[in-house]
């Protein structure tokens, strides 16, 4: 819980200090560099012994950083990360997902923009379970295909902001299905992932 804690203060520090790094009176039409607080669902399914056997939608949250140049006021590249995490009682689940993306932008005006961002990562999942008086431990590398819906604004002299929705699939033909032993025998962990969140980024750039 405590280092739940400190993640939650670290984020909104680099989230009150951001703006100050760089001054301007518009969102980034160039560079961008974004970081930011997630809320959101997770949902696996025919997973044996896991995380989510009694539950297949869980709740988790995380923090979500990201760089892009724009080449053009439409097109950028840059790269993507995301740290989600989930708990319940003593067991847990963890993911962390990067790699680059393409973003496709509209511009309203200087001021405000939407944007749709696409991309394929390296994602590694982890979570620990409680079972039979001990804990069993599954940590495993997945490919992911991921996209982000997002909306920038101008906050004001020092500042502008992203109100952003970001879809995480692992259930596709790049992932095969794992068959992992203990004691009790051989159980199934499926690439039937998904992961769906809500989040508000501070921007800077020029």
């Amino acid at each position: 819980m405590k280092q739940n804690i400190k993640l939650f203060l670290l984020v909104l520090f680099f989230m009150w200090n951001l703006p100050f790094v760089y001054s301007q009176e518009q969102i980034p039409l160039k560079n961008s560099i974004s970081l930011g607080p997630l809320i959101g669902v997770s949902s696996v399914y025919n997973n044996d012994l896991s995380y989510f056997s009694d539950n297949n939608i869980r709740f988790n949250y995380g923090v979500n950083g990201e760089y892009v140049h724009f080449f053009h006021p439409g097109v950028g590249v840059g790269c993507d990360y995301t740290y989600l995490k989930s708990r319940e009682s003593s067991n847990n689940m963890s993911i962390n997902i990067v790699g680059p993306a393409i973003t496709l932008r509209y511009l309203f005006s200087p001021y405000s923009a939407v944007s749709l961002s696409m991309g394929i990562s390296y994602m590694n999942y982890n979570e620990n379970v409680f079972y039979l008086n001990k804990y069993s431990n599954f940590d495993k590398n997945f490919v992911t295909a991921n996209m982000t819906m997002s909306y920038s604004f101008h906050l004001g002299k020092n500042a502008s902001g992203m109100f952003k929705f970001q879809t995480i699939t692992a259930d596709w033909f790049v992932n095969p299905e794992f068959h992992w032993q203990n004691d009790d025998g051989e159980f199934l962990f499926d690439n039937d992932m998904s992961f769906f969140t809500l989040g508000f980024s501070i921007i800077i750039g020029k």
